[in-house]
């Protein structure tokens, strides 16, 4: 009835690529994540986990990383009847770093893979999120920023 799924990056890492599969061919009505990841080219700190799922059965969300942090793990949960998953993020920071030039990716569209590709000297700081119950799915909008040196 349930399934749950995470995702975590070591501390030197961050998240280059999200990628699911949503295949309703079979009649699966749950996507498949995976996360790439590449160096940042420093340390992470303050990092920590959302507290709570983010989002409940069939909500909508808008989740970003506090201060200067950014997504570098993501959890999740699956339940059968709501065909829904709710999620968790995991943040962290780099010292004397900031965020800088974010822009907000297109939401993909119902029934289909999402792919987010994050430029080189960029991350992920958060993710919006809507669910239909007509198409049992979710669209996804990323909030992608550079990664600057502090001023």
């Amino acid at each position: 009835m349930k399934d749950r799924r995470g995702f975590g990056i070591s501390y030197i890492f961050t998240v280059k690529s999200v990628t699911d599969d949503a295949d309703v061919t079979y009649h699966m009505f749950d996507r498949r994540w995976s996360l790439g990841c590449r160096s940042t080219g420093g340390q992470h700190t303050h990092c920590y986990w959302t507290p709570y799922y983010v989002n409940d059965w069939d909500d909508f969300f808008n989740f970003q990383c506090s201060h200067y942090g950014f997504i570098t793990g993501m959890k999740s949960i699956h339940h059968n009847h709501f065909e829904d998953r709710r999620f968790m993020f995991k943040c962290c920071g780099i010292s004397g770093k900031d965020l800088s030039q974010c822009h907000t990716t297109f939401r993909n569209q119902f029934d289909r893979p999402n792919t987010v590709n994050v430029p080189t000297g960029s991350v992920i700081r958060g993710v919006s999120s809507t669910h239909s119950d007509y198409y049992e799915d979710r669209q996804y909008s990323w909030k992608v920023c550079k990664l600057v040196n502090r001023r």
